[in-house]
């Protein structure tokens, strides 16, 4: 039998690709996921005002339903490029920003939610929502290479003198011409 129409049982000690499973009220099992979000605050925020705004960022995640792993302080940076931001109806260009990240766990219905509100925050530049695992994975790095340093005085390549046969040097060019 193919087993159409029965479910399947899952139980609680089953992993699905770093999935987390929540038990809602009336039951049944609703999928949660684990995201990460990126955002950049506007910059004309001094520091406290931009640590409020993470703190506000932070219990509204909380409220829809978040659980939060870990979580980065903004610091501010410099941009790679110019952003432009549109806030009613003016257009304002950024180049330096606070960046700051939080890790949560989060039913999966609800992320549209969290989207939504984001982009009606006028306080953010950007943001950017992953889904990514538990672990963060640190990256290897390459062995630093040790150089030697070298010397200032020009170094002298020493060429062996002899004497030259012409017919010899003649000789070779053709050989060199005619292959």
């Amino acid at each position: 039998m193919l087993g159409l129409g029965k479910k399947k049982q899952i139980e609680p000690t089953d992993e699905i690709n770093d999935e987390v499973m929540n038990l809602s009220d009336d039951g049944s099992i609703s999928e949660s996921r684990i995201y990460e979000v990126s955002y950049l605050i506007v910059p004309t925020f001094t520091e406290e005002m931009t640590v409020e705004e993470a703190v506000k960022i932070r219990a509204f995640l909380t409220e829809k339903g978040a659980e939060i792993l870990t979580e980065g302080t903004p610091k501010k940076l410099l941009l790679a490029y110019p952003m432009r931001k549109s806030v009613a109806n003016k257009n304002t260009v950024y180049t330096d920003a606070f960046f700051g990240w939080i890790k949560f766990v989060l039913p999966q219905e609800k992320i549209n939610e969290i989207k939504e509100a984001f982009d009606q925050n006028e306080k953010l530049i950007r943001f950017l929502i992953i889904k990514t695992t538990k672990e963060t994975p640190l990256a290897k790095l390459a062995p630093r290479r040790i150089y030697k340093k070298r010397s200032d005085e020009p170094r002298i390549i020493k060429e062996e003198s002899g004497p030259i046969d012409e017919a010899q040097v003649d000789k070779e060019i053709e050989e060199l011409l005619i292959n």
